[in-house]
C-alpha cells in the first residue's frame, strides 16, 4: 500500500475512537484524540497481553467502525447534533493536521541502536507475531506506544514513516490536549502552545520526530497536569476519563509510576480528599463514611486505570519472563548488602558526587544553567504570582508547582538509587539516562506551566492580572526560544544512509534465497552489530536475524568446537558473513565451502556450512 493511500486508510481506522467522546459526551474537541487513542490502547491490550494480538486488530477495526457509525448517525440526527462550529470544524481541522503530518513523515527513517534494538523491535514482534517477543532487549517494558504504532503497521505496511506517525499523532494529541477550545479566537493560543512544546523538546534534547517515548511521556504527563488543573467538577464522567488516559500513560515506559503517584498528590489537593478523609474519621463507621463519599468513589475510579494496567503487565512478565517481575528488587537488596563493602564504596561514592554535579553545577542540555536552577525558578515565579494575584487560580497554580517541585526531589533521588543500586555498576559510574530522564520531567513542568499560565490570563477579568500574566508567560516563552537549539529544529544533521543502502542490497540479493521463518546467524566482525538490526528491519515478517556475539573479533578467539556449538544452540538454519578478520578465516574457513564474505551458508550440519547462490 502506498503511503500516500496509507494516510487516509488509517485516519479512517481511527476515527472512530478520536470523535466518539467528542460527539456523545461533548468533550472538548482538543480532548477528544488523546482519549480516544488511550481507549484503542486499552480495547488492544488484553489481545496482546494473551498472545492474540491479531484477533485484538481485526476486533479493533470493528469496534472503531462500530463508533463511526454511531458517531455519524449522532451527527446526522437533529436532535443529538452537535454544533458544527464548535464540534464538527474543529474535528475535520484535527484530521486535516493529522493528514498533513503522516504525509510530512511518510519516508522518514530511523536507524539509531536503541530505535532498531527495542523500539522498533517491539513493533516488529508484534507485527509478525501479535505478542511481544521475549528475546528482545528489555522486553519487559511496558506495550505503550508500540501496541498503537503495530495497529498503524497491521491495517497498512510495516513502514518505519507509519511507525514515526504512530508516535507523533499521540504526541500530538497531547499537545491539543493542553490547548483551550479549538475556536477562531483561541487560534493565537493554540499556535504558541504547539511552538513551545516543539521548542520545550528541543530544548531537553528530545526530537519532535523520533520513536523513543522519552519525550511523548514529558508532553503527556504535562497534558494530564493541565486537565487536572482546569477541570471545574470531578464527577464520574471526567474520572472515567482520566482512568483511561492513565492505563495508557502508565504503560508509556516504568518511569510513569512515579509520575502517575505524583498526579495522585494533585488529585488530592484539587479534589479536597484531605478534608473527606478527616470527616470519615469522626464518623460512626469511617469505612462507611470513607466509600460514602463520592470524590473517594471517583478517585478510586481514577486509580483502578493505572493500577490494572501496572499490575496485569507485571503479572504477565513472571509468566512470560520468569524473574524478571521483582528481579531488580532483589538485586536492589543485595546492592544494599553490598554498599557498606569496601569494593564498591568508592563507587557509589562517586555516583552521587557525579549526581550532584549533574543537578548543581552541569549546564542542563541546552538551558545554559543547572536543572536545579529551571525547577527553582518555576517555583519562584509560582510564589510570586500567588504574592501579587492572591486570586483562587493563583493559589491552585501556587500548590501545582509546589507538588510538581516535591515530585521533582522524589524523581531525581529515585533516579540515584536506579544508578546506586538496580543499574549494573559499569553504566551507574557513568549515571546512564540520567540527564535524558530528568529532561522528561522538566518538559512536562515547562510545559504544565505555560500552559496553565495562558489559561488563568483567559480565566482572569483583572486586566493587571491579566497583564502581569502575560509578561511573565513571555518571559517564560523567550527564555525557551533564546535557549532552544534553533539549527537542530530547522536544520537537522542529515542521517547517515550509507549502511541502509549496503543493508538494502543485501536484502535484495538473499530474500528470495533464505525461506521464509529461517534463524540467520550474521557475522559482522568490527561493527556493533547495527547491520544486524537494520537487516532484522528489513525482513521484517519474513526471517530473523542474530548478531550476538559475532560482531567483535574478540568474541571469536574461539576453538572450532566451541564455534559450532554456539551455532548448534543458536538453532540457525543459515549463516550470513558480511564481513570476517584474518582470525576467522584461518581458524574457521574450512567451515565453509567458499570461505569469502558477503556470502550465505546453509547449515548442513555440525561445522559444515554450504553455500547458497542468490536466485537471479
Amino acid at each position: 500500500m502506498s503511503a500516500i493511500l496509507a494516510i487516509p486508510v488509517l485516519l479512517l481506522n481511527i476515527a472512530g475512537f478520536l470523535i466518539f467522546p467528542a460527539v456523545k459526551y461533548r468533550i472538548q474537541v482538543q480532548k477528544s484524540p488523546l482519549i480516544g487513542f488511550s481507549s484503542l490502547f486499552l480495547v488492544m491490550y488484553f489481545f496482546v497481553i494473551f498472545g492474540i494480538g491479531k484477533i485484538g486488530i481485526y476486533f479493533t477495526i470493528f469496534v472503531n467502525a462500530s463508533l463511526l457509525i454511531y458517531s455519524l448517525f449522532l451527527i446526522i440526527r437533529k436532535n443529538t447534533r452537535p454544533n458544527f462550529f464548535n464540534t464538527l470544524l474543529p474535528l475535520l481541522i484535527i484530521f486535516v493536521i493529522f493528514f498533513l503530518v503522516g504525509i510530512f513523515v511518510r519516508n522518514r527513517f530511523y536507524y539509531g541502536w536503541d530505535e532498531l534494538a527495542f523500539w522498533d523491535a517491539f513493533v516488529r514482534s508484534l507485527f509478525v507475531t501479535g505478542e511481544r517477543s521475549t528475546k528482545i532487549v528489555h522486553a519487559d517494558y511496558p506495550l505503550g506506544i508500540s501496541l498503537i504504532q503495530y495497529y498503524f503497521v497491521s491495517i497498512t505496511k510495516y513502514s518505519q514513516g507509519i511507525i514515526i506517525f504512530g508516535i507523533l499523532s499521540v504526541l500530538f494529541s497531547a499537545v491539543l490536549a493542553c490547548c483551550p477550545n479549538l475556536t477562531k479566537k483561541n487560534l493565537w493560543t493554540i499556535s504558541i502552545i504547539i511552538i513551545f512544546s516543539v521548542l520545550t523538546l528541543y530544548l531537553c534534547n528530545f526530537e519532535a520526530i523520533a520513536i523513543r517515548v522519552d519525550g511523548l511521556m514529558g508532553i503527556f504527563f504535562a497534558a494530564l497536569v493541565f486537565l487536572i488543573i482546569t477541570e471545574e467538577k470531578f464527577d464520574r464522567l471526567f474520572s472515567i476519563q482520566l482512568s483511561i488516559l492513565l492505563f495508557f500513560f502508565i504503560s508509556l515506559k516504568t518511569p510513569c509510576l512515579i509520575f502517575v503517584a505524583i498526579l495522585i498528590f494533585l488529585l488530592f489537593s484539587r479534589m479536597d480528599l484531605f478534608s473527606e478523609l478527616r470527616k470519615s474519621r469522626t464518623s460512626e463507621s469511617p469505612l462507611k463514611g470513607l466509600f460514602s463519599s463520592s470524590s473517594i468513589r471517583n478517585l478510586l475510579i481514577i486509580i483502578a486505570g493505572p493500577a490494572i494496567a501496572f499490575i496485569s503487565w507485571e503479572v504477565r512478565n513472571q509468566i512470560v519472563q520468569p524473574m524478571k517481575i521483582f528481579s531488580t528488587t532483589r538485586f536492589t537488596l543485595q546492592n544494599i548488602q553490598l554498599l557498606f563493602s569496601p569494593e564498591i564504596a568508592d563507587r557509589e561514592r562517586q555516583i552521587c558526587l557525579d549526581g550532584l554535579e549533574h543537578i548543581f553545577e552541569i549546564n542542563f542540555f541546552n538551558a545554559k544553567i543547572p536543572v536545579y536552577l529551571i525547577a527553582a525558578g518555576l517555583f519562584f515565579l509560582a510564589l510570586f504570582i500567588d504574592l501579587l494575584l492572591k486570586t483562587t487560580n493563583s493559589r491552585k497554580f501556587l500548590i501545582t508547582n509546589a507538588i510538581l517541585l516535591i515530585g521533582f526531589i522524589g524523581y531525581t533521588f529515585f533516579q540515584f538509587l536506579f544508578a546506586l543500586f538496580i543499574q549494573e555498576p559499569d553504566l551507574g559510574e557513568e549515571l546512564n539516562s540520567f540527564d535524558r530522564y530528568i529532561g522528561t520531567y522538566i518538559v512536562a513542568w515547562l510545559l504544565s506551566f505555560f500552559s496553565i499560565l495562558l489559561w488563568m490570563i483567559r480565566k482572569s477579568t483583572s486586566i493587571i492580572s491579566k497583564l502581569i500574566l502575560s509578561i511573565i508567560s513571555m518571559v517564560v516563552f523567550f527564555y525557551v526560544l533564546s535557549v532552544a537549539p534553533m539549527k537542530q529544529i530547522f536544520s537537522p544533521p542529515l542521517q547517515e544512509k550509507t549502511m541502509w543502502v549496503q543493508q538494502k542490497k543485501v536484502y535484495k540479493q538473499f530474500v528470495n534465497t533464505i525461506p521464509k521463518g529461517s534463524i540467520v546467524q550474521t557475522i559482522d566482525l568490527e561493527s556493533s552489530g547495527l547491520s544486524c538490526l537494520i537487516l532484522n528491519n528489513l525482513f521484517v515478517g519474513h526471517s530473523y536475524f542474530i548478531w550476538d556475539p559475532c560482531s567483535n573479533p574478540k568474541d571469536f578467539e574461539i576453538s572450532k568446537e566451541e564455534f559450532a556449538d554456539y551455532i548448534d544452540q543458536s538453532e540457525a538454519d543459515y549463516i550470513l558473513i558480511e564481513h570476517g578478520n584474518e582470525h576467522f578465516w584461518n581458524e574457521f574457513s574450512e567451515m565453509f565451502d567458499f570461505p569469502w564474505h558477503g556470502q550465505i551458508f546453509k547449515v548442513v550440519g555440525r561445522g559444515d556450512y554450504r553455500r547458497v547462490l542468490p536466485d537471479e
